[in-house]
């Protein structure tokens, strides 16, 4: 993996810890505490890594970060 996509997914992985500990708290709070410099690059990298929003992901209400049940 290329430096710089590996920055990408760690900083990925911060927005999911944060969001694990504070689920109270807007998609864009969140964004800014790790690091994105503003929403449109949070939900662009956020669907490019993750493949689905930020928002469908919190909709699929996952148990553990990085796991979220796929199907019906």
């Amino acid at each position: 993996m290329a430096p710089k996509r590996f920055c990408r997914v760690r900083r990925l992985a911060r927005v999911l810890r944060l969001a694990e500990r504070k689920p109270e708290a807007s998609l864009a709070e969140l964004a800014l505490d790790a690091g994105y410099s503003d929403q449109p690059h949070f939900n662009r990298e956020f669907r490019e890594l993750a493949g689905m929003a930020p928002g469908e992901y919190r909709s699929a209400a996952p148990v553990a970060a990085h796991h979220v049940r796929l199907g019906a």
